[in-house]
Protein backbone atom coordinates (compact mmCIF):
# COMPACT_ATOMS: atom_id res chain seq x y z
CA UNK A 1 0.00 0.00 0.00
CA UNK A 2 1.43 3.30 -1.13
CA UNK A 3 1.39 6.39 1.31
CA UNK A 4 0.20 8.71 -1.38
CA UNK A 5 0.37 12.03 1.08
CA UNK A 6 -0.22 13.98 -2.55
CA UNK A 7 -3.92 13.34 -2.11
CA UNK A 8 -4.26 15.83 0.60
CA UNK A 9 -2.89 18.70 -1.44
CA UNK A 10 -5.12 21.12 -2.08
CA UNK A 11 -4.72 23.43 -5.69
CA UNK A 12 -1.98 20.90 -7.47
CA UNK A 13 -0.55 22.55 -10.69
CA UNK A 14 -0.85 20.85 -14.06
CA UNK A 15 3.13 20.08 -13.56
CA UNK A 16 2.06 18.17 -10.14
CA UNK A 17 -0.43 16.13 -11.81
CA UNK A 18 1.73 15.27 -14.24
CA UNK A 19 4.65 14.75 -11.65
CA UNK A 20 2.11 12.76 -9.90
CA UNK A 21 1.24 10.26 -12.66
CA UNK A 22 5.18 9.51 -13.53
CA UNK A 23 5.43 8.52 -9.66
CA UNK A 24 2.33 5.85 -10.39
CA UNK A 25 3.91 4.32 -13.05
CA UNK A 26 7.93 4.36 -11.84
CA UNK A 27 6.44 2.59 -8.46
CA UNK A 28 4.21 0.27 -10.90
CA UNK A 29 7.50 -0.76 -13.20
CA UNK A 30 9.51 -0.92 -10.44
CA UNK A 31 7.40 -3.72 -8.41
CA UNK A 32 6.96 -5.10 -11.73
CA UNK A 33 10.50 -5.74 -12.30
CA UNK A 34 11.91 -6.39 -8.77
CA UNK A 35 10.64 -8.79 -5.64
CA UNK A 36 9.09 -6.59 -2.71
CA UNK A 37 11.22 -8.61 -0.35
CA UNK A 38 14.15 -6.71 -1.72
CA UNK A 39 12.99 -3.42 -1.58
CA UNK A 40 13.33 -2.13 2.25
CA UNK A 41 11.49 1.38 1.45
CA UNK A 42 10.88 4.34 -0.85
CA UNK A 43 10.90 7.66 -0.30
CA UNK A 44 10.60 10.91 -2.61
CA UNK A 45 12.79 13.80 -1.89
CA UNK A 46 12.97 17.25 -3.54
CA UNK A 47 11.01 19.85 -5.03
CA UNK A 48 8.07 17.89 -5.45
CA UNK A 49 8.08 17.36 -1.61
CA UNK A 50 8.55 20.76 -1.52
CA UNK A 51 5.82 21.54 -3.90
CA UNK A 52 8.42 23.74 -5.19
CA UNK A 53 8.99 22.26 -8.86
CA UNK A 54 9.52 24.58 -12.14
CA UNK A 55 9.37 23.36 -15.46
CA UNK A 56 13.18 21.67 -15.15
CA UNK A 57 12.01 19.63 -12.35
CA UNK A 58 12.57 16.02 -11.77
CA UNK A 59 10.54 14.21 -9.40
CA UNK A 60 13.13 12.08 -7.22
CA UNK A 61 12.01 8.80 -6.32
CA UNK A 62 14.96 6.70 -3.69
CA UNK A 63 14.06 3.41 -3.13
CA UNK A 64 16.22 1.86 -0.64
CA UNK A 65 17.22 -1.97 -1.52
CA UNK A 66 18.22 -4.72 0.63
CA UNK A 67 21.87 -5.00 -0.73
CA UNK A 68 23.90 -3.83 -3.93
CA UNK A 69 23.11 -6.78 -6.42
CA UNK A 70 19.48 -5.54 -5.93
CA UNK A 71 20.51 -1.55 -6.48
CA UNK A 72 22.63 -2.51 -9.30
CA UNK A 73 19.62 -3.72 -10.95
CA UNK A 74 17.38 -0.97 -10.18
CA UNK A 75 19.89 1.69 -12.18
CA UNK A 76 19.81 -0.26 -14.59
CA UNK A 77 15.81 -0.60 -15.10
CA UNK A 78 15.63 3.59 -14.84
CA UNK A 79 18.26 3.51 -17.47
CA UNK A 80 16.93 1.68 -19.83
CA UNK A 81 13.14 2.73 -18.76
CA UNK A 82 13.70 6.03 -17.66
CA UNK A 83 11.44 7.44 -20.64
CA UNK A 84 8.45 5.95 -19.52
CA UNK A 85 7.82 7.43 -16.61
CA UNK A 86 9.51 11.31 -16.60
CA UNK A 87 9.89 13.38 -15.16
CA UNK A 88 10.43 11.15 -12.53
CA UNK A 89 13.47 9.19 -11.77
CA UNK A 90 14.50 5.94 -9.68
CA UNK A 91 17.69 6.77 -7.72
CA UNK A 92 18.32 3.57 -5.90
CA UNK A 93 20.14 3.52 -2.54
CA UNK A 94 20.86 0.09 0.07
CA UNK A 95 20.96 -0.71 3.46
CA UNK A 96 24.17 -2.43 2.47
CA UNK A 97 25.57 1.21 1.18
CA UNK A 98 24.22 2.40 4.59
CA UNK A 99 26.09 -0.61 6.72
CA UNK A 100 29.46 0.04 5.53
CA UNK A 101 29.13 4.28 4.93
CA UNK A 102 30.20 3.64 0.92
CA UNK A 103 28.63 4.53 -2.22
CA UNK A 104 28.33 0.79 -4.21
CA UNK A 105 29.50 2.67 -7.44
CA UNK A 106 31.11 5.75 -8.58
CA UNK A 107 29.57 7.99 -11.25
CA UNK A 108 30.14 11.04 -13.50
CA UNK A 109 27.18 12.33 -11.86
CA UNK A 110 27.67 14.78 -9.00
CA UNK A 111 26.32 13.29 -5.36
CA UNK A 112 26.56 13.89 -1.76
CA UNK A 113 28.06 11.49 0.50
CA UNK A 114 26.10 8.58 1.87
CA UNK A 115 24.95 9.76 4.75
CA UNK A 116 23.65 12.99 2.70
CA UNK A 117 20.84 11.14 2.19
CA UNK A 118 20.56 10.03 6.01
CA UNK A 119 21.10 13.36 7.55
CA UNK A 120 18.20 14.96 5.83
CA UNK A 121 15.76 12.09 5.78
CA UNK A 122 13.14 14.13 7.77
CA UNK A 123 12.69 16.01 5.00
CA UNK A 124 11.50 13.23 2.55
CA UNK A 125 8.14 11.39 2.07
CA UNK A 126 7.92 7.68 3.24
CA UNK A 127 5.48 5.97 0.72
CA UNK A 128 6.23 2.29 0.96
CA UNK A 129 7.81 -0.23 3.15
CA UNK A 130 9.63 0.44 6.93
CA UNK A 131 10.97 3.99 7.91
CA UNK A 132 14.92 3.95 8.04
CA UNK A 133 16.53 4.82 11.86
CA UNK A 134 19.34 7.34 10.82
CA UNK A 135 20.91 6.49 14.06
CA UNK A 136 21.64 3.04 12.76
CA UNK A 137 24.54 4.21 10.44
CA UNK A 138 27.32 6.92 11.03
CA UNK A 139 26.63 10.17 9.98
CA UNK A 140 29.06 13.18 9.86
CA UNK A 141 28.71 16.36 12.02
CA UNK A 142 27.26 19.12 11.18
CA UNK A 143 30.68 21.28 11.19
CA UNK A 144 32.00 18.07 9.03
CA UNK A 145 28.77 18.77 6.29
CA UNK A 146 29.44 22.47 6.17
CA UNK A 147 33.58 21.65 5.58
CA UNK A 148 32.85 19.04 3.12
CA UNK A 149 30.24 21.20 1.57
CA UNK A 150 32.58 24.36 1.01
CA UNK A 151 35.14 22.41 -0.64
CA UNK A 152 32.88 20.81 -3.10
CA UNK A 153 32.54 24.06 -3.77
CA UNK A 154 35.56 25.34 -4.27
CA UNK A 155 37.02 22.02 -5.72
CA UNK A 156 34.02 20.93 -7.61
CA UNK A 157 31.19 22.79 -8.82
CA UNK A 158 32.83 26.54 -9.25
CA UNK A 159 35.59 25.11 -11.16
CA UNK A 160 32.94 23.11 -13.28
CA UNK A 161 30.60 26.08 -13.51
CA UNK A 162 33.71 27.92 -15.38
CA UNK A 163 34.13 25.42 -17.13
CA UNK A 164 30.60 25.28 -18.45
CA UNK A 165 30.08 21.85 -17.03
CA UNK A 166 28.42 22.68 -14.35
CA UNK A 167 24.61 24.80 -15.12
CA UNK A 168 23.53 27.63 -13.12
CA UNK A 169 20.57 26.19 -12.20
CA UNK A 170 22.27 23.96 -10.29
CA UNK A 171 24.91 26.63 -8.67
CA UNK A 172 21.73 27.86 -7.53
CA UNK A 173 20.61 24.73 -5.86
CA UNK A 174 24.32 23.93 -4.30
CA UNK A 175 23.67 27.68 -2.43
CA UNK A 176 20.30 26.75 -0.92
CA UNK A 177 21.95 23.28 0.93
CA UNK A 178 24.88 25.48 2.01
CA UNK A 179 22.62 28.25 3.47
CA UNK A 180 20.92 25.11 5.38
CA UNK A 181 24.48 23.88 6.24
CA UNK A 182 25.12 27.15 7.73
CA UNK A 183 22.27 27.63 9.76
CA UNK A 184 22.31 23.81 10.98
CA UNK A 185 25.71 24.60 12.09
CA UNK A 186 23.90 27.39 14.70
CA UNK A 187 21.76 24.50 16.19
CA UNK A 188 18.51 25.39 14.51
CA UNK A 189 17.09 23.18 12.09
CA UNK A 190 16.43 25.29 8.39
CA UNK A 191 13.04 25.27 6.94
CA UNK A 192 12.91 22.22 4.05
CA UNK A 193 11.46 25.06 1.36
CA UNK A 194 13.43 27.41 0.15
CA UNK A 195 10.75 29.90 -0.52
CA UNK A 196 10.47 29.28 4.08
CA UNK A 197 14.09 29.13 3.98
CA UNK A 198 14.77 32.64 2.03
CA UNK A 199 11.99 34.65 4.60
CA UNK A 200 13.24 32.72 7.48
CA UNK A 201 16.52 34.97 7.36
CA UNK A 202 15.62 39.00 7.28
CA UNK A 203 18.75 40.18 6.34
CA UNK A 204 17.88 41.05 2.94
CA UNK A 205 21.76 41.22 1.66
CA UNK A 206 21.77 37.58 2.34
CA UNK A 207 22.69 35.50 -0.85
CA UNK A 208 19.84 33.14 0.23
CA UNK A 209 17.47 35.71 -1.07
CA UNK A 210 19.69 36.31 -4.45
CA UNK A 211 19.25 32.54 -4.97
CA UNK A 212 15.60 32.46 -4.59
CA UNK A 213 14.82 35.37 -7.47
CA UNK A 214 16.83 33.86 -9.45
CA UNK A 215 15.65 30.27 -9.32
CA UNK A 216 11.99 31.66 -9.13
CA UNK A 217 13.36 34.42 -12.76
CA UNK A 218 15.60 32.55 -14.32
CA UNK A 219 18.17 34.64 -16.29
CA UNK A 220 21.13 33.86 -18.64
CA UNK A 221 22.20 37.70 -18.14
CA UNK A 222 26.23 37.32 -17.77
CA UNK A 223 26.09 40.59 -15.46
CA UNK A 224 23.32 39.19 -12.73
CA UNK A 225 25.30 35.73 -13.19
CA UNK A 226 28.53 37.19 -13.08
CA UNK A 227 27.37 39.15 -9.73
CA UNK A 228 25.60 35.92 -8.20
CA UNK A 229 28.76 34.58 -8.40
CA UNK A 230 30.84 37.04 -6.70
CA UNK A 231 28.92 37.06 -4.04
CA UNK A 232 28.89 33.17 -3.36
CA UNK A 233 32.64 33.60 -3.18
CA UNK A 234 32.60 36.32 -0.30
CA UNK A 235 29.68 33.99 1.36
CA UNK A 236 32.00 31.19 1.10
CA UNK A 237 34.97 32.88 2.58
CA UNK A 238 33.33 34.06 5.42
CA UNK A 239 31.71 30.72 6.29
CA UNK A 240 35.49 29.15 5.70
CA UNK A 241 36.71 32.25 8.23
CA UNK A 242 33.89 31.23 10.91
CA UNK A 243 35.26 27.75 10.43
CA UNK A 244 38.89 28.35 10.63
CA UNK A 245 39.96 26.14 7.90
CA UNK A 246 41.24 26.73 3.87
CA UNK A 247 39.68 25.21 1.35
CA UNK A 248 40.83 27.48 -0.95
CA UNK A 249 42.35 25.72 -4.64
CA UNK A 250 46.25 24.94 -4.18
Amino acid sequence: MLNRFWNDWELKSSKEDIAIDSIEKAIKTLFEFMPKEKIISIYIKGSFVRREMDENSDVDIVPIMLDNESLKKVKELNKSRATNYAPSELLPRSLEEFENNKRYSKTTKLQGGIDTFLRNLHNYKLIYGQELDPKKYKIRSDKEFLQGHLFAFRNTFIPMYENKEFGFRELIKQIFFLVQREIRLEGKEPPSSWNDLSNSIKDKEHIVHDALRLRLNPTKDSVERENLLKKLQKYIEELETKLNIDNRLN
